[in-house]
């Protein structure tokens, strides 16, 4: 038991139980402090912890942590954190981010997939979402963005995809939304319909109106996809 006066000296393999007869680690202790390969249990008896621990701390590689009984981590850990390689569960989605975490906070290069196992992103990561270069997919595995993220939405250069995997805009982003110089493209007959400046989402500018089949329909000021007015007025 905690209170038990041997286990302060205790060296070796031991169960160790609450006041109430609760298992609540099993593993190895040296001069009485939880060092070496154990686990951990909470009050419920289900599993928390299962791998290395120095002086009762979570710290080392090839640790899992549990939560409500159920695998969330697998990995390196340090200081009660995840710090290193390792594999996070999300309980709720079924989310897993495979890479390095800092800080218990998912970091640098790494992958996130979808419960079922298809690859969802790739790339740059901080504070668990995409920044820096990377990529997005569907469901179904298609690849529906590509380019430089900001906290997780696609900022900078960038391309945008329909769910079939078809181009659907190649250019400038903000906050995951067209800005800046781009191209927008017809989807079904997957040709340029416009080129040029876009403001917040919409063709606003200088720029050029494409006919789907390839012809140049217009060139000059365009307001959220039309020909400005003033373009006919002599």
């Amino acid at each position: 038991r905690y209170n038990d006066p041997e286990l302060q000296e205790a060296t070796g393999a031991v169960c160790i139980l609450d006041d109430l007869g609760r298992v609540r680690y099993k593993g190895q202790v040296a001069a009485g402090s939880c060092t070496g390969q154990g686990k951990v249990y909470d009050e419920e008896g289900q599993l928390v912890y299962d791998g290395p621990l120095v002086d009762g701390i979570y710290e080392g590689e090839n640790a899992k942590v549990y939560a409500d009984g159920v695998l969330i981590y697998e990995g390196m850990m340090a200081a009660n954190r995840y710090e290193g390689r390792g594999r996070f569960i999300d309980p709720d989605t079924g989310i897993v981010s495979q890479g390095t975490f800092v800080a218990g906070i998912f970091e640098g290069e790494g992958q996130q997939f979808y419960a079922d196992g298809t690859l969802m992103r790739s790339g740059t990561f901080s504070n668990g979402l995409l920044n820096g270069e990377g990529r997005e997919y569907s469901p179904l595995g298609v690849l529906l963005r590509e380019g430089t993220f900001q906290d997780g939405l696609l900022h900078g250069e960038g391309v945008q995809y329909t769910t079939g995997g078809i181009l659907n805009y190649q250019g400038e982003f903000a906050s995951g939304i067209f800005h800046g110089q781009g191209a927008l493209y017809d989807t079904l007959e997957q040709s340029r319909v416009y080129e040029g400046a876009f403001v917040w989402g919409k063709a606003t500018g200088s720029g050029r109106i494409y006919h789907p089949g390839g012809q140049l329909l217009f060139e000059g000021q365009v307001c959220e996809g039309q020909p400005r007015a003033s373009a006919f007025l002599g």
